[in-house]
């Protein structure tokens, strides 16, 4: 390989790498992170999740402590949980005006089945999730995150551009978040992360890319599962069992070379066989 091309290849190499970088969650951008229902926890890359704070009513649990959640590095901050019979409310504080990133972390370590709780999520006034079902969405044990863009503008919270009403406190310099219970169980927080900037300052491209394959696999197992059923239906039961059944009572191997009377003829044949042939030898 001649000079040039090395060099052209380390610099391919290094943008590359710059470009990984940038794309992950970097620390330094984390305004606050909220280990809800848990202890303070460090991640690898440095994120520290501070102990359950700035909540309003609830329950923490820590039911999910002895499960194995997929699609995240960091599965202990998905393994705590805070909850409520009723609506449970976050005050998060965000000091200054800027654009930022709200993630909310999500994992089902309870139900089996989709549609068994489902709540909604507001900001302020304005509800910005309709019909959260964790299950629904990964199933079970499985990160679930959701990533909101806000910006807080002249003492104002604005959402896609909309501004949303009582969603930033000026005066206590916070925003208000609520998980809404509906009809099906509670509602529940895992974690709660606030970044400075964009997308593109999380880990919204690497969460996507382990739903995206989840998502392939449950595809794979459902191909299979149809195949079954095709399968399944393609055999007629009925008339198998009858190959081996007569009235479902008694065997039809029965009136074959199995049933009584052959056994009895075919011991005659034998002992016939044994008296001249094999009776007078020594």
């Amino acid at each position: 390989m001649s000079l040039k091309k090395l060099s052209l290849f380390f610099q391919i190499f290094i943008c590359i790498n710059i470009l990984y970088i940038n794309s992950r969650l970097n620390p330094s951008n984390v305004e606050i992170a909220i280990n809800c229902g848990g202890p303070e926890f460090r991640t690898k890359s440095g994120v520290v999740y501070q102990k359950d704070k700035f909540f309003n009513g609830g329950e923490a649990s820590d039911f999910g402590m002895n499960s194995e959640i997929k699609n995240t590095k960091e599965k202990e901050i998905y393994q705590t949980e805070r909850w409520s019979t009723e609506d449970l409310i976050y005050e998060l504080p965000v000091k200054k005006e800027g654009k930022y990133v709200l993630v909310l972390k999500f994992s089902e370590v309870y139900f089996n089945n989709k549609g068994e709780k489902i709540f909604d999520f507001k900001i302020g006034d304005t509800t910005i999730l309709k019909g959260i079902d964790i299950f629904g969405k990964v199933g079970k044990n499985c990160a679930y995150d959701e990533f909101i863009e806000f910006e807080i503008k002249n003492n104002n919270l604005y959402v896609e551009g909309k501004g949303i009403e009582h969603g930033y406190d000026s005066e206590n310099q916070n925003i208000k978040i609520t998980f809404v219970k509906k009809e099906a169980d509670n509602p529940k927080i895992n974690a709660l992360l606030i970044v400075k900037g964009n997308l593109k300052n999380t880990d919204y491209d690497e969460y996507q890319r382990g739903i995206e394959l989840i998502e392939k696999q449950r595809q794979e197992i459902d191909k299979k599962n149809r195949e079954f059923q095709r399968m399944s239906k393609s055999i007629d039961f009925e008339d198998f069992e009858d190959d081996f059944t007569d009235d479902g009572k008694k065997y039809r191997v029965s009136n074959g070379i199995f049933s009584g009377q052959s056994i009895f003829v075919t011991l005659i044949c034998i002992g016939i066989v044994y008296y001249f042939f094999f009776s007078g030898k020594k």
